[in-house]
């Protein structure tokens, strides 16, 4: 099957773990993204792909929700609940097709759920766009951090700026007052 990889897309930048019971699955799709570029992690279980993805923190899974061991739904659960893997966004695979299984991946925290069977395009394409997304979604926040310091930076030259020139008005103010003591307490005459 041809590839369907885009060249506007940097693959090699992002690390994906695939999860899958299924050993036929897992070398299809790890093969597949691995030709587009990815740099792409395996794991047959639960149990390694929360090892895995502590250790090597991917920026998407690929989750099987049909696992032995921990299923899918419980290795979801024990990922967001990590400091380390929270973040990560995880895609459930399954052939489950009932909308309750849906929401439960959803309220776990995943990011896409794809009935099974597909075709390779079809996760190729949720993967880059959830990717794409979360990347804006940085870009966005970086820029907004930046601007945020800039501002703050930029404030506190205004605050120096009032101070100063409240500074010199208090100080005029105090000259003026020592100036017209002097005059009105003066015993000779000005003119």
């Amino acid at each position: 099957m041809e590839l369907v990889c885009t060249e506007d897309f940097e693959y090699h930048n992002h690390l994906l773990l695939v999860v899958d019971n299924n050993p036929h699955n897992l070398d299809t799709f790890a093969t597949y993204l691995s030709d587009c570029g990815f740099q792409v992690r395996s794991a047959s279980n639960g149990e390694s792909a929360i090892e895995t993805a502590r250790l090597e923190k991917p920026d998407l899974i690929l989750l099987d929700t049909q696992l032995p061991g921990i299923d899918g739904f419980q290795t979801c659960r024990e990922l967001k609940k990590d400091e380390r893997t929270h973040h990560t966004m995880v895609i459930f695979m399954s052939e489950l097709s009932r909308t309750r299984d849906k929401i439960r991946g959803f309220e776990l925290g995943a990011v896409d759920y794809i009935t099974k069977p597909f075709a390779r395009e079809e996760i190729l394409a949720r993967v880059t766009t959830h990717l794409k997304l979360h990347d804006l979604t940085e870009n966005l926040e970086e820029k907004v951090r930046e601007q945020t310091r800039e501002l703050i930076i930029s404030n506190e030259r205004l605050e120096r700026k009032i101070l100063e020139k409240d500074a010199a008005r208090m100080a005029l103010i105090e000259s003026e007052s020592r100036y017209r003591a002097v005059i009105e307490n003066s015993n000779d005459g000005i003119i």
